[in-house]
């Protein structure tokens, strides 16, 4: 009984140490706090970035285009556009765009305020080029097919019970 104890506390004693011995080791090499950078390219587009230095890398684009310029005509357009952003689009299938995202360790998703309208990718920085990619075929390449549509329409139908039972 004596060995064994000997032995859980020299593995609790070198577990402690590499968690020290790590800790320590993040402490010592500061990184220098970035400000962000924001450039207005010759097309209008706004592209604002920060370098936190970070594994992961998140990338989003974002629309002025939430519910509040909905009009009568077209008013639960940006609901449906949100439901609709993984489907297909015209360079990829939405079963392409998840299963691509998600190769690469990403992940995406499509989110709405009242005033805007955001797609975002996250996935490691050595793919950034590639979740870009996809992200661009999500947010500015849409190609929904008719039976998709189709298939969206009970979603829908359940999303619109739940605001009438809950405002």
């Amino acid at each position: 009984m004596r060995a064994s104890s000997r032995q859980v506390i020299a593995s609790i004693r070198r577990r402690l140490y590499a968690t020290q011995a790590a800790q320590s080791q993040a402490e010592h090499t500061p990184l220098p706090k970035q400000s962000p950078k924001v450039t207005r390219l010759p097309n209008g587009i706004i592209v604002a970035s920060v370098e936190n230095y970070s594994p992961v890398t998140k990338l989003g684009v974002v629309f002025k285009a939430g519910a509040r310029y909905e009009s009568t005509n077209n008013l639960g357009i940006t609901h449906c556009l949100r439901a609709a952003s993984a489907l297909s689009n015209s360079k990829c299938t939405g079963f392409g765009l998840t299963r691509n995202i998600n190769q690469i360790g990403g992940s995406f998703e499509c989110t709405t305020t009242r005033e805007h309208m955001i797609y975002t990718t996250e996935c490691l920085r050595d793919e950034t080029d590639i979740a870009a990619e996809f992200l661009s075929y999500a947010s500015c390449n849409i190609g929904l097919k008719p039976w998709e549509l189709k298939d969206m329409q009970p979603r829908l139908n359940v999303d619109l019970a739940v605001l009438k039972e809950q405002p």
